[in-house]
This record gives C-alpha cells, structure tokens and sequence, in this order.
C-alpha cells in the first residue's frame, strides 16, 4: 500500500557548549553544564510525515527521539538523522533530516527582541499531566524565555532575550514568572502577541474577533466581545457594499442566501467574502440584526453612553449610535494590528498594520530599552494620548510611547528581531461555509504574504518563522496506552473527514516550506513534526481498574489546546530556530 508523506526539511536543536573551552566567544564557562541540550530531548512520531492513518512505524517504533550525538565544533553544525517509514504491507518512506545544531555560547550574549502572533496556546497559561501547574514557563513563548534565562545564567552574561507584547502575560500585571535552577528561585518577564480563538483571519481583517458560525440570536456568555453569524454580513457592510468614505444611506442591500436551516449562518459564497473583506472597506450597514448585536456586548453602555436592550427602529439616533461604536472599535481596535485606514484602501489585502500597532503599543526603542514617559522617569500617562519617550537617565528618546499605554512598564513592545506565527485551530474555524477544505487556503496565503510585507517593511532585518501547529491525536491510540485512553481520536476522525483540520494544516505546512529560504528572513520552523500525538493535553493521571495502572486521561472538553508537554516541545524549537539564525553566518 502507498500512502503520502509530509517532508521534514529540517529540524532545530543547540548544543550548550558552557563547558567547551573551543566556543568562538570570551562568555563564561560552567563545567558542570552538559554540551548538548540542557534538558530536551525531541521526538518524532510516524505522524509526523503521515497524510492518511497507515499501520507505518518509524525505524519500528512508535516515536523516535532525536539528539546530537557529539557536541559542536562549529558554532552551526549538521547531523543528517536516518529515518524509515514501514508497516506491513506498506511501501517503505526514507524520511530523512538534517538536525542543524546551534552551538549556544557563539550567541547567548546577543539581543533577541522575540514577538510571536498566536491564540490562546501562546497567551494562557497549561498545567502538566496531572493538571498542575508548574512555575517557570507554561506556554511555549513563556518557555522560550525560561531556556534563554538559563542560559544566560549558565554563562554568566546578562540575558538580552526578551519576549516581546502586550497580551501573554505570565502571572500578574507585570508578566513576571518564575523558575528554580541551580537551586536558585529566579524571576523572568514574558509576553506574546495573541489572544484567546483569535486566528489569522481575525488579525488581519478586524479590530476584533468575530464567530461566523453562531446562532445570531444567540450571543451567549462566551461571545461578549464578537459579531456573530449573519451580523457579520452587515458589520462588513456586505449588503450594500458601499466604499466606506463615500457611503449614501438608502443604497439597495441584498440579504446573504444560507445554507442551513432557518437562515442561521452564512452560505459558501457569502464565507468566502467574510474571509477576504477588511472592516472599514465597506461601511457598515444599519439593521436590526446589527443592533441586536451591538446592544448585546458589554462594552456598548460605556462607549455610546446609551443602555442597551432598546428594540431597533432604524432611527437617526440610533443610527448615529452604530456610528459611534463601532467608529471608536475602529480607532481602538481590540485587536491591536487592525489598521482603519488600510482596511479603507481598495488596493489593500487585508487590515494589517505593523506600524499602527506600534503607534498603540510601543513602551521600549528598538533596542529594547525601556521608554518613560517624563525626563523624570515617569511610567504613566493617559490613556489615548502620545508622549515622547525618555531614558532612565532624563535624554529624550527617537521614540513615542504608544496611544494605548497607561504604564510603561506594564508589557514590553518595540520592533522584534524575530517573529513568529502559529497557525492552528482558530484558523480553519473559517472553513466554515467552504465546499472544501481547501477553499480557504489560497484566502489564507494572501492573508500571511501581506502580513510579511508589513513585517519586513518594519525592520528588513526581521526573521520571521512560521509553522502549522497540530491537534493532539494518534492513528492508533491503542498503542499508547500508557499515556492516554483510546478513545483519543482526533487524528483519526479528522482524517476520515475531507474538511478535516489536519489535512487543511498539513497543507499549510507544505506551502510554508515553499515560502522559506533557510539562509533568508523566512524560515519554516516545523513545529509540526515534535508535537506530542500522545500526553499533549493538560489532564490528570487517573486509575485504569482493567489494566491495574495509572493512565492519562485527558480533558476531553478541550480538543484543541496542547498542554505543557506540547507547549515545552514547541517552545523548545522555536528557540532553537532563534539561535540558529543568529549563528549561521558566523
């Protein structure tokens, strides 16, 4: 039998060389420290590669791990990894790789402003099989940032790595966590770009999130902040379609068709625009449906000063109050990349600004030096308005602190010397309405090839990294038993739908590889390939009375999310694909 395979081009790792007296840098040396990775070591899984469920193994085994065998001599160094794909009555796959290895002490001295876009996986907190948390990093940003502070300590430099933006706090306020190393408690700050179901589509068309597929006269608790079903046709202005500056009330509007009962949701044709029109290229259109919407979210009192729960009569002052909620949603966006006037710009392909979010956000130069908001040393001020930006020693900075700081201290964003992307569940939530799964590929690559262009454009310098996150989820669960119940499917389910998920996100790693220059700015980072297919939910250890043992059992409400064993396996190479960039022209 011949099945289709995922190629892995490559795979991320560091060799910490604290102990190695060849490193190319003067940094400190600590002997006691192991030259390969601290304290990960990575596997691989049959469906790592596998596009359909086969009865395949990897060099005969159901996951195989991967390390380097010798330390580095060069600060980046190849190893190529001999890999089989075989199963009975299955043709046998060479899926071999190279592991490029990063000598850590060649670059643990260098700055590092890291920013990553992602959703709830990189902005929440995940507990460990037993559903415990543990201190030091709990998401896989947070994580990245707890590898660079060890490093950095066991080389006895200062960490120049930070995460970088204005969600993804770790613990209070402040983002600060913690971590024990060396039996030393230390303190670390993290942040990330991204928010709870928020996905590529929202980012870049929206100035907040929106639920297509809900009943539209059913908000709920969950969707206090969302546009949901066919309102969304007419907060896009879909119905008329008239450019936003020059709008002319009384224009025909034409009602979306459905494709399910009772005009619930949006058809096919009317997704695809949803998917492709930036709020603001359109003015909205006035109706009821909207109304309803609008009164419904809890912020509307506050913005409009007017109760909500008034029955729509389309007047002007109820008109003129659409106008000024959703104009101040489109000046303070919820979703901080939203850019109004970009999305108002017929040649435009999406709403996203890197530039605008800076003008928002922005409390440190693009050193990642701290701005305040006085020569004085002040860190607050009101919010919506600009100040320049001093130094802690009173000169007056290049730089002004973002409209929507109140405290400069509170997150840290400037411009990244590194970005990345995960692309996962919230994205194919808009495969909704599509005939095919893939419908919505080609919507989604415009999507990410404008946001690179804004990227590059900030800082040409950038290196960007991309990867397609994965459901957790084995072919044969059977097999894992000892780490999770069998009822555990999603990859099988998944794979038996056409529309599936995993095929949509297989697909969008394939084309990221075509995108990617491993000597360039854009990098495919394949987190894909060591995500856990077993043990990657948070859960909780329960007894098996059949089998007389322990069995994880996992939280089967969340079929989406990764816990900590997933987030520390993709932290892991994300920040192995950061120290590579830094060394390979070394």
């Amino acid at each position: 039998m011949d099945y289709e395979i995922l190629s892995l081009p490559y795979l991320f790792t560091v060799s910490n060389t604290s102990g190695d007296t060849g490193k190319t840098t003067g940094v400190g040396e600590n002997p006691n420290t192991m030259y390969f990775s601290r304290e990960y070591v990575q596997t691989i899984f049959p469906e790592s590669f596998v596009k359909s469920v086969v009865p395949v193994k990897l060099n005969g085994l159901r996951e195989l791990r991967v390390h380097p065998l010798a330390k580095n001599t060069r600060p980046v160094q190849e190893c190529r990894i001999g890999a089989e794909l075989a199963g009975e009555g299955c043709a046998s796959k060479d899926v071999s790789f190279p592991l490029i290895s990063t000598r850590i002490g060649d670059v643990v001295d260098r700055t590092v402003l890291y920013m990553h876009i992602g959703s709830s996986s990189s902005v929440s907190r995940w507990g460990n099989a037993y559903g415990e948390y543990e201190e030091g990093g709990y998401n896989h940003i947070s994580f990245t940032q707890e590898l660079a502070e060890k490093d950095a300590i066991d080389f006895g430099v200062p960490c120049k790595f930070k995460t970088l933006g204005h969600s993804g706090r770790m613990v209070d306020a402040y983002g600060v966590g913690h971590f024990t190393y060396h039996g030393e408690k230390h303190s670390f700050r993290s942040f990330s770009e991204g928010g709870s179901g928020t996905g590529i589509f929202y980012i870049c068309l929206y100035p907040m999130a929106v639920q297509p597929r809900n009943n539209p006269t059913d908000i709920g608790d969950k969707n206090v902040n969302a546009i949901t079903s066919l309102a969304v046709w007419d907060f896009l202005g879909l119905g008329t379609r008239q450019p936003f500056d020059s709008y002319a009330d009384g224009a025909p509007y034409t009602e979306p068709a459905s494709f399910q009962g009772e005009g619930r949701y949006l058809d096919s044709a009317g997704m695809q625009l949803v998917r492709c029109t930036p709020f603001g290229r359109y003015h909205w259109d006035y109706t009821e449906r909207l109304w309803n919407n609008l009164t419904a979210l809890g912020d509307w009192p506050h913005i409009t000063g007017q109760a909500a729960g008034q029955a729509w009569s389309g007047s002007k002052e109820q008109k003129d109050l659409v106008d000024k909620y959703l104009l101040h949603l489109a000046e303070h966006p919820k979703l901080g990349f939203y850019s109004f006037e970009k999305a108002k710009r017929p040649d435009s392909a999406s709403a996203f600004s890197f530039s605008a979010y800076l003008a928002r956000y922005r409390t440190m130069d693009d050193t990642g030096k701290r701005l305040y908001t006085d020569a004085e040393g002040g860190t607050r001020k009101p919010h919506g308005e600009s100040v320049a930006g001093y130094y802690e020693d009173g000169s007056k900075s290049d730089f002004s602190v973002g409209t929507e700081v109140t405290d400069t201290m509170a997150y840290d964003v400037c411009v990244p010397t590194h970005f990345s992307l995960w692309y996962g569940h919230a994205d194919w939530v808009f495969a909704v309405g599509a005939t095919c799964w893939t419908d919505i590929i080609p919507e989604h690559k415009v999507l990410i090839l404008d946001m690179l262009r804004e990227l590059q454009a900030a800082n040409p310098a950038m290196q960007i990294g991309m990867g397609a996150g994965r459901l957790s989820g084995a072919m044969y669960p059977d097999e894992w038993n000892d780490r999770m119940v069998s009822s555990v499917v999603r990859f099988r389910n998944g794979l038996q739908n056409p529309q599936s998920q995993i095929q949509y996100q297989l697909a969008m790693n394939e084309w990221m590889q075509t995108i990617s220059d491993l000597k360039g700015n854009v990098n495919y980072v394949p987190v894909w390939a060591i995500s856990p297919v077993a043990a990657a939910w948070s859960g909780s250890m329960q007894r098996d009375l059949a089998a007389d043992a322990d069995r994880l059992v996992v939280w089967t409400s969340d079929s989406v999310h990764g816990g900590l064993v997933q987030q520390r396996c993709v932290g892991f190479q994300y920040y192995a694909w950061i120290l590579y960039t830094l060394a390979r022209d070394l």
